[in-house]
């Protein structure tokens, strides 16, 4: 496994996360259909806060030095102790080493520290590097619904996978 570490977003990362988020290839796993702006991500960077009472946290992932990725917890739900996790590693060249595994289990730690009990991750059926990703972090699959595939408009299956994390 990888030792990498998670840090807050910062002003500067406004450029990192536009390329990221308005790379098209990344669309379909994100449900992104449409270019975001640069006042746009500023404005996401701005609202972000790091404690408990928030509902989105996002991290850059990172790895000597170099910014790997992104990973989020979203739909903070503080009554029912859930949230959602959301993993980006941008480049190829950094996937399959292990950098994503770090990071699940990294913010699996900040969701303990505000509460959250369960982590889920809303993963299509047809990305199966994801689905073996969250079945290494212990992650089990809990159900299914549809979604829409933002390249066609179509109806893809999407799996709720879920974990309890604890200390």
């Amino acid at each position: 496994m990888c030792e990498v570490i998670l840090r807050k977003l910062e002003k500067s990362d406004v450029n990192l996360i536009l390329n990221w988020e308005n790379n098209t290839d990344n669309w379909e796993i994100s449900d992104n259909d449409s270019p975001y702006s640069f006042e746009d991500i500023e404005e996401l960077i701005s609202s972000m806060n790091y404690h408990k009472g928030t509902t989105q946290m996002r991290f850059i992932i990172v790895f000597d030095g170099a910014n790997v990725g992104a990973i989020d917890l979203f739909d903070i739900d503080y009554k029912e102790h859930t949230a959602y996790i959301g993993i980006l590693i941008a480049d190829l060249e950094y996937r399959r080493r292990g950098f994503g595994l770090s990071a699940i289990q990294l913010i699996e730690n900040e969701a303990f520290s505000i509460g959250v009990s369960v982590v889920k991750a809303k993963i299509h059926s047809s990305n199966e590097s994801s689905k073996q990703l969250f079945k290494k972090a212990g992650f089990e699959k809990s159900s299914c619904e549809k979604s829409i595939n933002t390249k066609n408009h179509d109806y893809l299956d999407t799996e709720i996978f879920h974990k309890w994390v604890k200390k």
